[in-house]
């Protein structure tokens, strides 16, 4: 599953590969779990045990196991190179699917080793996801195929990943996702980086995909999706798709490391949202006031202005009045003498 996500949470645990070493890191100690490890998967049990499988670079599947704070491991089929490694924990045992020389191949670990079991054959150019009993996969036709048949596609799937009651897949249309109860209602969400997404993934709330050092996300409210929005990847530490296993409950997520802590992006989303709705009363009617007086003073100054223009325009008509009458007196024709000026004076 690391081609998938190279980060697994188990309770207060971070699983991840670090120069090929399996890493096991917790608040009080790392530790080194495997060498020359190629890809992985883990999962808790009701009693907070993990189960760990692994593989390596001589092809060995290996199982290794936590109970109360220690560790055990042994191997489960030798020199397989068994590829995306996903593990359930159910019925106390641990299913293990893995895709093995063209085979999609189920096998679980329990008090015994249980011969494996091929449940499907697979194209080599895609990998599997398996959610459960919903497992996802191409077909060496190039179908994309569920437990409930082919998928209506275009024939280039590349990825596929399944969660929360939906699956989505990236192909030459496009990103497109469907409720995994009716596989062919499929909806393309967008077109556009239907090539460059890499590892799309579908949460309960978002859609997500990584597009070179670029988190791409389109959140859903209400049943409807919202916009596409983008965010610098380069700026969160060790942004990407993580597994966080809490109980018997897996979920895949966007996360980081913040402080040396793992962050969960929808949380701190989610969070930011809830501090932005639950301000003081004090502070929204502050911020109203301000707006009010902001506003006033808008209002103030539009209307000094029209007061100004206004004086301005009466100075203007003053002048053009005081202009008018000495172009009147100024233009007495030189025949009118003053006697006669005089006369009709009297007469008026």
């Amino acid at each position: 599953m690391a081609k998938l996500c190279n980060y697994v949470v188990c309770g207060n645990k971070l699983l991840t590969i670090r120069q090929g070493i399996l890493m096991c890191i917790s608040d009080t100690k790392t530790e080194e779990l495997m060498p020359s490890c190629v890809d992985f998967d883990a999962v808790l049990d009701d009693g907070g045990g993990i189960h760990i499988a692994a593989t390596g670079e001589t092809g060995d599947l290996i199982y290794i196991r936590n109970v109360s704070e220690r560790w055990g491991k042994g191997t489960v089929r030798r020199e397989i190179k068994a590829e995306n490694i996903f593990v359930f924990y159910r019925n106390r045992k641990t299913e293990i699917y893995y895709a093995h020389d063209g085979k999609l191949t189920k096998q679980a670990v329990g008090d015994e080793v249980y011969s494996p079991e091929k449940l499907a054959d697979l194209s080599a150019a895609v990998n599997f996801f398996a959610n459960g009993d919903d497992v996802y996969y191409v077909n060496p036709k190039g179908k994309l195929c569920c437990k409930n048949g082919e998928i209506s596609a275009s024939g280039e799937v590349d990825f596929v990943f399944a969660s929360g009651g939906y699956f989505c897949f990236k192909d030459r249309d496009g990103v497109k996702y469907a409720e995994a109860s009716n596989p062919n209602s499929l909806t393309t969400l967008t077109k556009r980086h239907g090539k460059t997404a890499k590892c799309p993934i579908i949460t309960e709330s978002a859609l997500y995909w990584i597009d070179g050092s670029y988190l791409f996300y389109a959140p859903k409210k209400e049943s409807a999706w919202q916009r596409l929005e983008r965010v610098d990847a380069e700026e969160f530490d060790n942004l990407g798709i993580y597994k966080f296993c809490t109980g018997t409950l897996e979920k895949y997520e966007i996360g980081y490391r913040k402080n040396g802590a793992v962050r969960r992006w929808e949380e701190d989303e989610k969070l930011q949202e809830t501090e932005k709705s639950q301000k003081p009363d004090s502070v929204r009617n502050l911020k109203k006031e301000f707006d009010n007086f902001f506003r006033m003073e808008q209002i103030l100054g539009e209307i000094r202005e029209i007061h100004r223009k206004i004086s301005e325009i009466d100075t203007k008509i003053d002048s053009f009045k005081e202009l008018k009458t000495r172009t009147v007196v100024t233009n007495i024709p030189k025949s009118i003498k003053k006697k006669d000026l005089l006369k009709i004076n009297k007469k008026d």
